[in-house]
């Protein structure tokens, strides 16, 4: 009997469970996001000189009185697709005889740079003046400090040019024998748009 209950009670379940089945129906839905991805912008800077030493000048033997040397084209671009900010820094040094030279005759070293942004002459009293290079320095650090350039998809960005010519003034003497002035530009570049995170 127990067998016959257990068999009978089997069947009865088995029964509902077609039953309901049979007698409920549902609909279905399906949602899908595919192919998500998260790319990196580019931070590029380009500097570059027309030059092969890609120095911005390279001149030996100078005299005072000898005609100006035209300056080597220094291009700072932004190259990437991200905006970025720009600092420079100068660095001028003296040698002679292989050492540091710091003579009140560093005035007589000067340049007369020529700065343009996207080929356009930086608008600046001193732009385009006379100066001697440590006046240079101070002056190209303050003028492109903090300057941002915009990006541009095909990484033809936004862009700083230096160029003009440097030269012994005519009113050096002799303590100017022998001593080699170097310049050198060093030219930074920060993502300008932080961004958040959390």
């Amino acid at each position: 009997m127990k067998k016959n209950m257990m068999l009978l009670v089997s069947i009865a379940l088995v029964l509902a469970a077609l039953i309901g089945y049979t007698t409920y129906g549902w609909f279905t839905a399906q949602v899908k996001s595919t192919g998500s991805s998260i790319a990196t912008g580019t931070l590029l800077l380009n500097g570059s000189t027309d030059s092969e030493e890609e120095a911005l000048f390279t001149v030996g033997n100078c005299q005072p009185g000898d005609e100006p040397q035209e300056i080597s084209t220094f291009t700072i671009k932004n190259a990437g697709t991200l905006d970025l900010s720009i600092s420079t820094a100068v660095e001028v040094s003296y040698e002679k005889d292989g050492l540091d030279w710091s003579n009140e005759s560093r005035r007589y070293f000067k340049i007369k740079p020529l700065v343009s942004f996207n080929g356009e002459a930086v608008a600046d009293d001193k732009n385009d003046t006379a100066m001697s290079f440590d006046e240079f320095k101070t002056w190209l650090e303050s003028l492109l400090a903090d300057k941002k350039l915009e990006a541009s998809e095909d990484g033809n960005g936004e862009y700083y040019e230096i160029n003009g010519e440097v030269y012994l003034d005519s009113e050096a003497g002799n303590e100017c024998q022998g001593v080699t002035a170097t310049v050198g530009i060093t030219v930074n570049a920060e993502q300008v748009d932080k961004g958040t995170s959390e």
